[in-house]
């Protein structure tokens, strides 16, 4: 319901990703709602369904909430690209992230694995990061997806304008135009960046998901409502957290 999706977008730090069985993943999202109790942070129905005995008491106050699609066709969306990943958690939770213009917070060593064969761009730290980082990089991936999200879904609805005329853009041409404009946008993270090390961030491109996924192949999924759910996700390996 639309009105839900509008009372939760203000105010939401990040989407989680876990997989359900992952008990090392509930305690970071422990972790996380002892840390960020004072904004909201999104979990994909299918996570809260998964887990009701964890998100039990934490659900619908501070700092969790349920997400709920807008509109039903990126719901469709996320189960295709779920689908293609082998992660209905991962689907759900990319197309979320960019429906609610919030990086995706990943919990699971088991998602970053999947994460990393997609990513367009990524960025490492070779540092410790306290609290005060974490804090601090986190608001700076919230400006990484809010900054990039004109861009994205105006290229995404072109995308899906020449997919609805029977053309094929490129996935190479969709992932070089992600790739490059990435790139500059890691400059953001000049505190705790290095060129190897721990992985902080992947950029995950949803467009070039739904082109590799032949998501336009389903007739429901040239809505052009879709381009809602293709920007270019700012993944954060909260793994290395706590």
């Amino acid at each position: 319901m639309f009105y839900r999706y509008a009372m939760i977008v203000k105010n939401l730090r990040g989407v989680v990703a876990f997989d359900p069985s992952d008990g090392e993943a509930l305690k970071r999202a422990e972790w996380l709602s002892k840390r960020f109790r004072y904004r909201n942070i999104g979990v994909p129905v299918s996570l809260v369904n998964a887990k009701q005995d964890f998100f039990k008491d934490k659900i619908e106050g501070k700092p969790f909430r349920t997400l709920y699609y807008p509109v039903n066709v990126l719901e469709r969306l996320a189960s295709k690209i779920g689908d293609y990943l082998g992660s209905n958690v991962l689907g759900e939770a990319l197309v979320l992230a960019s429906t609610y213009i919030s990086p995706l917070l990943v919990l699971s060593q088991s998602l970053l694995d999947i994460l990393r064969k997609h990513c367009v761009e990524s960025v490492y730290t070779c540092k410790e990061l306290d609290n005060r980082d974490w804090k601090l990089h986190l608001r700076i991936a919230d400006y990484t997806i809010l900054d990039m999200y004109e861009y994205s879904v105006k290229r995404a609805a072109k995308a899906l304008d020449i997919l609805r005329q029977d053309a094929k853009p490129s996935a190479d041409e969709i992932v070089s135009s992600a790739k490059s404009k990435c790139a500059a946008d890691t400059k953001r993270y000049w505190r705790i960046k290095c060129d190897n090390g721990k992985v902080f961030m992947h950029y995950i491109d949803n467009l070039a998901l739904y082109i590799e996924s032949r998501a336009y192949e389903e007739p429901d999924l040239l809505d052009p409502n879709v381009a809602a759910g293709l920007a270019i996700v700012p993944a954060v390996n909260l793994v290395i957290a706590g």
